[in-house]
């Protein structure tokens, strides 16, 4: 006798014939070879599958875990190996522990609910609510930094992104701009991306040439005992010329000017000011690129590396390293330049290194009479537009104003000045400030900021040069216009190439049919939607269109604001109340007229309606007419 939980069954050999096969006993089950093998391994394969989900614990053990995700794979392997809904609810069921299990013990209608049901009830009472601002929130934190595995942060963004419900092109976007790097993050740009696997695929080609790059940088060489410890020995710079290997006392160059610079030996300056110091590594920044586009007789290319470059060199240019954060605590310097072509100006602080960076930049076009001036004026004003500008920055400071021309500190020093002299240092006279004087070749900085050429500035036509275009384009008022120009007319005039419509004593602009609808919300919509008279009032002093009055009521009736909003004129409506009906029939009676209808041989074509309030008995009467007097 067989145990409850087995079956029996015959196994047949393959026949492709299917003759002189054996019938089976009634109640077995019949198996080819085949088929045998195939229902064996797929048990095999369930019997692991449900072991893989007992071991991942996704059981609602806590009313945190993801139900609706357990709910899928479990489908899945439904879907996958044939199981049947009572045998899958079955296995789900078993695997259920702590709230979940109490839950499903609590009632016993869960236990023989169909499976869909089941899965239903199951999400709505253990459906896991995320907090979307703190996914997308942790989503946009996460940032890639060099040294760390990109796989790593690749996997973890695109795992968030699932989370936050984020499509791929979304994701997409957020996994490029979490590269800090500035460069690398154009350079995976300029390759467009258009799947999440290109990503790594371009920052794969990136590892690869930085360890080309670091291999032939950090190629083994042989190196003696003694060099090493040249190498590692503190090396001596000459004071006198800049040079290493040997020291001031036996230098072989002209002795330096006492105060001159130490790094190129200037007088001009000292080293703190000195332009070859520190002076930007541009070929790290790869500047050739856009450069050779500017080399004479050359072909223009603007490549992905022009790109590149170009875009690295505008970050270098507002990245940390050059523009400092304004404090009130550190000593602050303006220096100002000017020329007949426009004023420029910088705010310049020392930081703690002691080196001065800039903090605002100022650049101002001269006027036409502004660049009359005399050269100390312009400088004068310069300063005078500089202060005004940074007055959030320097009111209630002490400064110190630099400037090219020695001629302002001696002006500013008059006792009999020109009246307009005297306005701007009254100006000035609200600041707490000391004037020194530099160099011109030492004020570059902002002498190309007061030389900056003129832009081409691109105007959007008026209202009315549209309407003049659009003019041009009507066939009625081109058609128009030609007779205009061969005979006058009683009723329209051509001026400056337009056509007017004569009225009265002035003319009318004629409005093509193109912008109709925008002079109707111009007279209309724009000024506070007037009613019918005051709108067409003004329309008609300067504008004029066919059926203008007709088109301007029909587009304030048509107005949705006016339809909103316009208040309720007229007699005021009573309320709605029940009619009594009484206590008997007929007592109160309804009468209407319905119609009017096809007319019957006899000519009538209304019906009266009679209803009793009481029984609501209906009576229909065919009259010729409404105004019939009635005789009950």
């Amino acid at each position: 006798m067989s145990s409850p939980n087995s079956f029996n069954f015959d196994v047949v050999e393959n026949n492709q014939n299917g003759a002189g096969a054996a019938q089976p006993p009634q109640g077995r089950v019949t198996l080819t070879v085949d088929e045998l093998i195939q229902s064996t391994v797929r048990a095999l394969m369930f019997q692991q599958e449900e072991a893989r989900l007992l071991c991942r614990q996704a059981l609602l053990r806590r009313l945190r875990d993801d139900v609706e995700g357990w709910l899928e794979r479990v489908d899945a392997v439904r879907s996958t190996y044939e199981v049947p809904d009572n045998i899958i609810k079955l296995i789900a069921v078993g695997k259920l522990r702590g709230d979940a299990k109490g839950w499903y013990q609590s009632k016993v209608q869960y236990i023989t609910m169909a499976w869909n049901d089941f899965k239903t009830e199951m999400k709505q009472m253990f459906k896991k609510r995320l907090n979307k601002v703190e996914v997308m929130r942790e989503f946009e934190a996460r940032k890639w930094t060099r040294g760390e595995d990109f796989t790593k942060y690749y996997a973890d963004k695109v795992r968030l992104g699932n989370k936050a419900r984020l499509g791929e092109e979304d994701i997409l976007q957020y996994l490029i701009d979490g590269i800090e790097n500035r460069m690398l993050q154009n350079f995976v740009r300029i390759n467009n991306p258009f799947e999440l696997t290109d990503v790594l695929t371009i920052m794969k080609d990136v590892k690869n040439e930085d360890r080309k790059l670091s291999s032939t940088k950090s190629a083994p060489t042989s190196v003696s005992s003694s060099e090493k410890s040249q190498t590692t020995k503190k090396s001596t710079r000459c004071y006198n010329c800049n040079a290493e290997g040997h020291v001031a006392s036996k230098c072989t160059q002209a002795k330096r000017p006492p105060g001159s610079c130490f790094c190129c030996g200037s007088p001009d300056h000292q080293l703190k000011n000195c332009p070859k110091r520190d002076k930007p590594q541009i070929s790290v920044i790869e500047a050739k690129a856009p450069s050779d586009c500017t080399v004479q007789n050359a072909a223009f290319k603007f490549g992905d590396d022009e790109l590149v470059a170009f875009e690295t060199l505008k970050d270098s240019l507002v990245d940390a390293p050059l523009l400092a954060i304004y404090s009130p605590l550190l000593e602050t310097e303006l220096h100002c330049d000017a020329s007949s072509k426009g004023f420029g100006a910088i705010l310049l602080q020392k930081q703690d290194d002691g080196k001065f960076r800039p903090v605002r930049y100022l650049s101002k076009r001269t006027t036409e009479s502004e660049s009359k001036l005399h050269s100390y004026e312009l400088e004068l004003l310069a300063i005078v537009y500089a202060v005004e500008k940074f007055h959030v920055y320097l009111h209630g400071l002490r400064f110190k104003v630099v400037t090219d021309s020695d001629a302002v500190k001696m002006a500013l020093n008059k006792k009999d000045i020109n009246p307009r002299i005297s306005r701007w240092a009254l100006v000035l006279e609200n600041y707490d400030y000391t004037v020194e004087h530099r160099a011109g070749k030492r004020m570059q900085h902002v002498d190309a900021l007061s030389r900056c050429t003129p832009v081409m500035v691109i105007e959007e036509n008026t209202f009315e040069q549209n309407l003049a275009i659009a003019q041009n384009l009507d066939p009625v008022i081109k058609a128009l216009k030609s007779e205009l120009e061969v005979r006058e007319s009683k009723k329209f005039e051509l001026r400056n190439g337009l056509v007017y419509r004569k009225a009265n004593d002035k003319l009318l602009f004629y409005v093509p049919s193109l912008m109709e609808q925008n002079i109707l919300t111009l007279c209309h919509d724009n000024l506070g939607h007037f009613g019918f008279d005051k709108s067409y009032e003004y329309l008609s002093r300067a504008y004029w269109f066919p059926d203008a009055r007709q088109k301007v009521r029909v587009h304030i009736k048509n107005c949705l604001k006016c339809i909103t909003y316009a208040s309720v004129t007229g007699k005021t409506e009573g309320f709605l109340h029940n009619i009594p009906k009484g206590d008997k029939p007929f007592m109160t009676i309804h009468v209407d007229h319905y119609g009017p209808l096809e007319k019957t041989p006899t000519g009538k074509k209304f019906i009266l309606e009679v209803i009793d309030s009481f029984t609501k008995f209906v009576t229909l009467f065919a009259v010729l007419q409404c105004t019939i007097p009635l005789n009950f």
